[in-house]
C-alpha cells in the first residue's frame, strides 16, 4: 500500500496543491490579517459556528500533518530511494569502441593478407564468440560503474547472449554465452521459438510480437517456481540481434539483488540510451562473422 502511494504521481501532485494552497494562506494572512474564520462569521450564524470551527480546524490539520509527513516520505524517495545513473565515466564504453575497430583492422588484414580466404579461417568462430563476449563484459562493467553509487556490482548483473538456429525442434534461440554463469544456475541452453515449451518466455514474446526492445522494471513477473536465478532478479532488458532486418540472436541483461529503477518509464529510458548502444556493437559482431563467412564460401576456390 505504502509503494503505491509513493509511486502515485496524482497523490503526489494533490499533496504539493495542497501545502502550496495553505502555505500561501498563511503568508497572505500574516501580510493583509485576511481570515477566512472572519469572513465565515458575517456569512454563517455564531451558533452554527461555535460547533464547527475547532473541528473544522482538527479536520485541517490533521490533513496538513499527513500531506507533511507524505511530502517528507517524498523527498526521502527522491533522495535515497532512486539510483541516478552516472554518465560521466566513459572509459569502458571507449574500450568497447576500441575493441571493436581493432578486430575490424584484424579482419581486414587477414582478408588481404591471406593468399586463399576460404583457408585463412577469417570466420574462425571462437574469435567470434571471444569478440561478442567482450562486448557483453563491457557492457556489465560500464553498468556497475554508472551505477556505483547504488552499490551495483559486476556480479548483480547477468547477461546471456543467444544465437538464432534451426534445431531438431523447429527454430530456437541456442545459449552463445553468459556472463555470471558461475553465480546462477542455468536451464534454457536452448530456447524453442515455437510450441509451448517455451512459450512465455520474453525474448519469445518479443520475436513472435516484431519488438525490438522488452524492459520490465518489476522482474517478479518473470520469476519461475524452482529457479535460483529468478528469485534475486529486480529488472530484465531484453533485444533481438538483427543483420540485414534478419534475426541472429537475442540479448538479455537481468539486474539482481538491488533495485534501480521505479517504474517501467525509467527502464526503458536507460535501455534506450544505454543498453541498445552495446546491443548495436552485438549486432555489428555478427555482422562480421557473416561477412567473413561469405568471403570464404565465395572465395575463387571454391
Amino acid at each position: 500500500m505504502f509503494k503505491k502511494i509513493l509511486k502515485s504521481r496524482r497523490l503526489e501532485i494533490t499533496i504539493e496543491s495542497i501545502l502550496l494552497i495553505c502555505t500561501s494562506y498563511l503568508m497572505i494572512q500574516r501580510a493583509t490579517g485576511f481570515s477566512l474564520s472572519d469572513y465565515a462569521q458575517e456569512i454563517f450564524h455564531a451558533e452554527f459556528l461555535v460547533g464547527v470551527i475547532p473541528i473544522t480546524k482538527n479536520i485541517v490539520g490533521v490533513s496538513i500533518c499527513i500531506c507533511v509527513l507524505t511530502k517528507i516520505a517524498y523527498l526521502i524517495r527522491d533522495r535515497f530511494g532512486k539510483v541516478q545513473f552516472d554518465t560521466s565515466d566513459t572509459e569502458k564504453f571507449m574500450e568497447v569502441i576500441s575493441l571493436f575497430q581493432s578486430t575490424t583492422t584484424d579482419l581486414i588484414n587477414r582478408v588481404v593478407d591471406a593468399k586463399c580466404c576460404c583457408k585463412s579461417g577469417i570466420s574462425n568462430r571462437n574469435r567470434f564468440s571471444t569478440f561478442a563476449q567482450g562486448i557483453a563484459l563491457s557492457l556489465t562493467e560500464y553498468v556497475a560503474t554508472g551505477f556505483k553509487a547504488g552499490n551495483i556490482r559486476k556480479k548483480d548483473l547477468f547477461i546471456s547472449l543467444y544465437e538464432h538456429v534451426d534445431s531438431d525442434h523447429g527454430p530456437a534461440l541456442k545459449r552463445l554465452f553468459h556472463i555470471a554463469a558461475a553465480k546462477y544456475h542455468i536451464y534454457s541452453h536452448e530456447i524453442l521459438i515455437d510450441g509451448d515449451t517455451h512459450k512465455n518466455y520474453e525474448c519469445v514474446h518479443a520475436i513472435k510480437e516484431g519488438r525490438s526492445l522488452v524492459t520490465v522494471a518489476d522482474a517478479r513477473k518473470l520469476r519461475v517456481n524452482g529457479r535460483k536465478r529468478h528469485k534475486s532478479m529486480t529488472h530484465y532488458i531484453g533485444a533481438p540481434v538483427k543483420v540485414s532486418g534478419q534475426l541472429v540472436g537475442f540479448l538479455n541483461l537481468e539486474f539482481h539483488e538491488k533495485k534501480c529503477f521505479s517504474n517501467e518509464e525509467e527502464l526503458e529510458d536507460f535501455a534506450q540510451n544505454f543498453f541498445l548502444p552495446f546491443q548495436m556493437l552485438i549486432e555489428q559482431a555478427f555482422a562480421k562473422w557473416q561477412l567473413a563467412r561469405s568471403v570464404e564460401i565465395k572465395c575463387g576456390c571454391n
